[in-house]
């Protein structure tokens, strides 16, 4: 679980600990990674004793978090032990910028967009301009007829498509027919005025494929109440998982095009 679920560093101690209560020996090993013993962890687990910043570098450092999350961590315990309100106003504030940062795909995912305006408007504005994209690349659909026939719009439409994708660099055409995949990709911004849209295309797609009803769709609806820690734990594990199917994705055989739409949001 990421530090980014906990607003108190004595939890995510806590978590730690519990998380590895099967390793004989785990509060020492974290004590000593801390620079203190272990009855000291004890007492700022269990009671009003706090970490010094330097300890807190040294489970950061054990606990193999990146730059953001050792930060985090560190002014997570720098709060705690804040005197002044002054003082903890700024560190909160810290706080909430490194939290946003973890929870932005662009940050995470290190990909910008790669179109001009124009380009990356005309590829957007419609679900069907990224099926093509997809299809293409799988075996069985080298003829533009036979995405046409597949996807069931006319064989204009999917030409339209293609030629934009090869103009931009999403694939290349083969000497013997057929496409590969181009040097470029792709990774629209939260911030783009785009971004909406693109989600909303791919939900109304994804209306259609519930209409369907084939057994090898799966569609998730669930509403819950939960604390804000759960929450942000749940946020967390989605971010992650699709950091995680990124690298799966990339290496893997062209052999399905699937969509995969992910939707967590307060009510």
């Amino acid at each position: 679980m990421a530090v980014y679920a906990f607003q108190d560093y004595k939890e995510f101690l806590s978590h730690l600990l519990e998380q590895n209560k099967e390793r004989r020996g785990y509060q020492g090993i974290l004590a000593k990674a801390a620079g203190c013993h272990s009855s000291y962890l004890s007492q700022v687990v269990n009671g009003n004793v706090h970490l010094t910043p330097d300890h807190a570098a040294g489970i950061a450092q054990f606990t193999q978090s990146n730059s953001d999350e050792s930060d985090y961590f560190v002014t997570l315990v720098m709060h705690a032990r804040a005197g002044v309100p002054a003082l903890r106003k700024i560190l909160e504030t810290r706080l909430e910028a490194l939290k946003l940062k973890a929870h932005s795909l662009n940050s995470r995912l290190k990909e910008t967009s790669q179109l001009s305006a124009e380009d990356e408007n005309r590829y957007y504005s419609s679900w069907h301009i990224q099926a093509v994209h997809m299809l293409c690349m799988l075996p069985g659909f080298e003829k533009i007829t036979t995405i046409a026939i597949h996807m069931g719009v006319g064989q204009e439409l999917v030409q339209q498509a293609i030629q934009l994708l090869e103009r931009v660099g999403f694939v290349v055409v083969q000497p013997r027919g057929g496409w590969v995949s181009g040097p470029q990709s792709q990774h629209l911004p939260r911030e783009s005025p785009l971004c909406a849209t693109h989600h909303l295309h791919w939900r109304n797609r994804a209306n259609l494929s519930l209409l369907g009803a084939k057994t090898d769709s799966l569609h998730y609806t669930a509403l819950h109440t939960i604390s804000k820690n759960d929450a942000e734990t749940l946020r967390e594990m989605l971010v992650s998982y699709i950091e995680k199917s990124r690298k799966i994705v990339a290496p893997s055989k062209d052999e399905e095009a699937i969509c995969v739409c992910l939707d967590l949001f307060k009510l």
